[in-house]
């Protein structure tokens, strides 16, 4: 499965309204798949990740909601990556060796 993560640095008076485009921007073979925010240690501003799970003919959409997030006020530092969901076999190997480089300490 081909996903997108997003991830943007918003007011945090307009953070509400980047996190709404995002789930509401998630339709027609885009799928809600997590959302996370935290506040930057700066202050006055949050960060906003979103993964969505992207079908084919979707990146369409995907280019509609990165386009209505960067023109929305208040947010910035808006970027974004494709990447695949590992399939449950690849996150068995990967835990696997994960176990024995722990092992190997």
């Amino acid at each position: 499965m081909l996903c997108a993560t997003l991830h943007a640095l918003c007011s945090t008076e307009r953070e509400y309204k980047a996190r709404a485009l995002c789930v509401l921007g998630a339709r027609h073979g885009t799928r809600l798949m997590g959302l996370r925010t935290s506040p930057d240690p700066s202050g006055g501003a949050v960060h906003l990740w979103v993964t969505l799970g992207v079908d084919g003919a979707a990146s369409v959409h995907l280019e509609e909601l990165i386009s209505r997030l960067s023109a929305e006020p208040g947010v910035r530092d808006l970027h974004w990556r494709l990447h695949s969901v590992p399939t449950a076999r690849e996150r068995g190997r990967e835990r696997e060796r994960e176990r024995e480089q722990l092992a190997a300490r």
